[in-house]
């Protein structure tokens, strides 16, 4: 059983498959990133001060301090490489942090919101989130990132073409051809499989010659080969933009397009605007408890720690709460309990809870 948002539990997430025209689970993402949290820190043994929920607007997700990050949220779980390997699924899961802006970051130790002035997070601990998802999101522009940025930008694919030698003689095909193929095979165009891809189309789809007003994209790669080019310098971008020599697209653009796709800059709430929040003891829950043994510890925090209290709120668990919110919240949210009870007496209505 996992806290869960508004009035998602797991049942009611499993039984969505019950809905026309649905086949399958779903839930909201709030939902999935609080299982994601629990199933780290649950079945993973990842400490929850390596966790960190983020919402935007529209979003929501978690960056774990595992390895060199990892992100999950509702589509898939990205690793630092999946973030920039352009495929579909990894765009859309790129969206919010490109787009919107991080209203808050909740956290073991408090959590930090853009509208709030009071903010409980651990300064050290949101100090070494901000450096760790900042290095998640930037990357060196390298050969594979530029076929992956164009993998992602299908739009462009019809500017360039590759290369390849065959028999001591040289042959030329579309790029977008040769991703066509990616979708059939194990090889890809990015790294060592690109020769084993190209081997696998007919040689009659290569040209003996360059196909006319098609930027080859093997020069550019050895640009990238032998410079360490960055996105946020201007004078190193320069190098791709003097050696790409293509009509088929604003060059500006293509940098600046470029650029973004290597480095996401997030818009995260600003911890040295805020008030801190202080006189509340943190709290230390280790992956090696066991259940109960969290649930007495919670108990034993929920006066001195507002997290702890609430969590027997999210928990639902009536014997530590008050029952006042639940029931405002039963006649606000599930009017099937008020048209089911409307004609009865009350004290057919008390009879009929007492035997359930």
């Amino acid at each position: 059983i996992i806290p869960y948002w508004k009035t998602e539990t797991v049942e009611a997430m499993s039984a969505f498959r019950y809905k026309k025209g649905y086949d399958t689970g779903a839930g909201e993402c709030v939902s999935l990133a609080a299982l994601y949290a629990a199933a780290l820190f649950v079945i993973c043994r990842i400490p929850l001060e390596d966790i960190f929920m983020m919402a935007t607007p529209l979003h929501s997700q978690n960056f774990i301090f595992l390895e060199n990050g990892i992100i999950t949220n509702n589509r898939r779980i990205v690793s630092e490489n999946m973030w920039v390997n352009g495929t579909e699924l990894s765009a859309k899961a790129r969206r919010a942090l490109e787009n919107e802006r991080v209203t808050i970051v909740s956290h073991i130790s408090g959590h930090v919101h853009i509208m709030y002035d009071e903010a409980s997070i651990d300064e050290n601990a949101y100090g070494k989130f901000t450096k760790h998802l900042n290095k998640f999101l930037y990357n060196r522009i390298t050969p594979d990132l530029m076929s992956n940025f164009l993998r992602w930008r299908k739009d462009l694919q019809k500017c360039f073409q590759i290369r390849r030698m065959k028999n001591n003689h040289m042959s030329y095909i579309e790029l977008e051809e040769v991703f066509a193929y990616e979708h059939t095979s194990n090889n890809s165009v990015t790294g060592p499989s690109r020769k084993k891809l190209l081997e696998e189309i007919d040689s009659e789809e290569f040209y003996c010659s360059p196909i006319p007003n098609r930027f080859i994209i093997n020069d550019i790669e050895d640009v990238l080969r032998k410079e360490q080019i960055y996105p946020d310098k201007p004078e190193s971008l320069k190098k791709i933009e003097e050696a790409i020599d293509c009509r088929c697209f604003p060059k500006k653009e293509f940098i600046d397009a470029l650029s973004r796709f290597c480095h996401v800059i997030p818009e995260l709430p600003e911890l040295d605007k805020k008030n801190r929040t202080a006189g509340e003891p943190p709290l230390k829950i280790d992956p090696g408890m066991e259940r109960e043994e969290i649930i007495q510890y919670l108990k034993s925090m929920k006066d001195g720690n507002s997290t702890a209290f609430y969590a027997f709120y999210a928990y639902r668990d009536m014997s530590e709460t008050e029952a006042a919110p639940f029931v405002k919240a039963a006649q606000e949210r599930n009017p099937v309990s008020l048209a089911e009870t409307e004609k009865k007496e009350l004290d057919d209505i008390i009879n009929k809870l007492e035997r359930l």
